[in-house]
């Protein structure tokens, strides 16, 4: 099957650039052009490498999180990866340039006042084979009756299209709709004809929280299966304190076991000849004693020849995938 990019730490399917026999298999980085720069309201800035183990996100306080993770432990599959959070910008760029995004990042903000959000309402996406439900960020205006007569999320679009600005390239979560960024927080996933009745009971049994906006964070993981971690707060205007790196005070994210179904064991492997089958991958990483349980090598005018990249599902323990990409990246392809 096609494998694509998704929160949860799927591999893309972009092909890489074809003209050398190096192998590339991915960690998740997207981008490789550190020299590079892009244009923005603010001037020039460079165009870092981007990745999947990156993210710029919204947080509730750690003190609301408790209903919010109650529903998501039992419902959402990426419980364990990731934060309660209102994803602004991913993937980011890796956190090797967080020292260098930071300060850009906190002039852009600089002129964005601190506002108020209230998640009140629950609201779904369908996808191609199951939904998502979330929470909506309203805004929450002085002397505004509750409920509003409509959804508003003017001062969080406001605020994702600023950060945008800045990193014009990190731009997935406005492309993904025809309405641009949809802000919401999602706290699980359901077979499309349970989504209404979920919807209405966790509607049913929910206490509004509002807080206040006031700073957002670069967070990062060490692999796809690892958690997310803060590692900068940057602070909106006014807001006491200053920009840092530093981890944020999130409460302890409960463990629970990720059935095997849910681990990513697929690398995307790339830069490869064009003569390559899916036989010359799977002796590529038999004999560096890997299991392979699949193969997928697509490709071009009439199935003759590849594309120049495959996935491979690797099997054994998890850690296995994170062996392969570290010990096959860069193999030569005529070692094949």
């Amino acid at each position: 099957k096609e494998m694509e990019a998704t929160a949860d730490g799927s591999v893309q399917t972009t092909p890489q650039p074809q003209p050398t026999s190096t192998v590339v298999v991915d960690d998740g980085t997207t981008s490789n052009s550190t020299a590079s720069t892009s244009s923005t309201s603010s001037g020039t800035t460079p165009r870092w490498a981007t990745a999947f183990t990156s993210a710029v996100v919204m947080m509730p306080p750690p003190e609301l999180w408790k209903t919010i993770q109650d529903i998501r432990q039992s419902h959402d599959r990426g419980f364990v990866r990731w934060p309660a959070h209102v994803t602004m910008l991913y993937p980011f760029v890796t956190d090797t340039h967080f020292a260098e995004a930071l300060p850009l990042m906190t002039q852009a903000l600089s002129a964005v006042e601190p506002f108020k959000v209230r998640l009140a309402e629950f609201a779904h996406f369908d996808h191609s084979k199951d939904s998502t439900i979330w929470l909506h960020p309203d805004q929450v205006e002085p002397d505004t009756p509750y409920p509003p007569k409509a959804q508003q999320d003017t001062h969080m679009r406001l605020l994702q299209g600023k950060m945008e600005g800045v990193f014009p390239y990190c731009n997935d979560v406005s492309q993904k709709s025809a309405e641009g960024f949809v802000p919401h927080l999602s706290v699980g996933q359901f077979k499309k004809n349970e989504v209404r009745q979920f919807k209405a009971k966790f509607q049913a049994e929910w206490q509004p929280i509002e807080f206040e906006v006031k700073e957002v964070y670069f967070i990062s993981r060490a692999g796809f299966e690892a958690p997310f971690e803060v590692r900068a707060v940057i602070p909106l205007a006014h807001h006491d304190g200053n920009a840092h790196f530093a981890v944020h005070p999130v409460p302890e994210r409960q463990k629970r076991e990720i059935p095997d179904e849910e681990v990513n064991r697929t690398v995307f492997v790339g830069n490869l000849p064009f003569s390559t089958t899916e036989a010359t991958l799977q002796k590529l990483f038999a004999d560096r004693g890997f299991s392979v349980l699949s193969t997928k090598v697509p490709t071009s005018h009439g199935g003759k020849r590849s594309k120049g990249y495959a996935f491979v599902e690797v099997g054994g323990e998890a850690s296995e995938r994170v062996r392969a990409i570290g010990e096959l990246n860069g193999c030569v392809g005529d070692e094949q």
